[in-house]
C-alpha cells in the first residue's frame, strides 16, 4: 500500500518557478525601500535645519544679534542653551544630526549643515533661508 501520491507533493519546477517569482520582487521592492529610507534621512535634516533657524532667530529676537563666533554644532548649541535649543535635536551622529554651524563674529549671519542619507548627502542652511545639498558635512 502505498501512502504517498504523485499529486500531493510540489515538484522542483515548481518550487523554482516560486522562488524566482519571490526574487524578481525582491529585486523590485528592496531598492525602493532603501530609496524611501535615504528620502525620508533627507526630510529629517532639512527640518533638523529649518528648527535649529527657528531657534536662532527666537535667539535673534531677544539678543539683537545671532550667538557670536561659532565654530561647530557643539558651540552653537552651548551658545543657545536650554532657552532656545530645541530639546529633541542632537549633534550626534545620528541620520538628520547637525553636523556643522558658523556664525560670524559679529553675529550678523550664520551658516548650519546637517547630514542626511549618507555623509555625502548633507543640506547647507544660511540666513538667507535657502537650503542647498552639498558633499561635505563641514564647512
Amino acid at each position: 500500500m502505498n501512502l504517498l501520491k504523485k499529486d500531493q507533493a510540489f515538484t522542483i519546477v515548481e518550487l523554482m518557478i516560486v522562488i524566482t517569482i519571490i526574487i524578481i520582487l525582491m529585486a523590485v521592492a528592496v531598492p525602493n525601500y532603501m530609496d524611501a529610507r535615504g528620502k525620508a534621512r533627507d526630510e529629517i535634516a532639512k527640518n533638523t535645519l529649518k528648527t535649529v533657524k527657528s531657534a536662532l532667530e527666537m535667539y535673534m529676537a531677544e539678543k539683537g544679534g545671532y550667538p557670536q563666533t561659532i565654530n561647530t554644532a557643539d558651540e552653537l548649541k552651548s551658545a543657545l542653551t536650554q532657552d532656545y535649543w530645541p530639546n529633541n535635536l542632537n549633534t550626534g551622529k545620528e541620520s538628520g544630526f547637525l553636523s556643522d554651524a558658523f556664525v560670524n563674529s559679529t553675529g550678523t549671519s550664520f551658516t548650519i549643515v546637517a547630514v542626511g542619507k549618507d555623509l555625502e548627502h548633507c543640506w547647507q542652511l544660511s540666513d538667507t533661508g535657502n537650503i542647498i545639498m552639498r558633499n561635505s558635512p563641514n564647512l
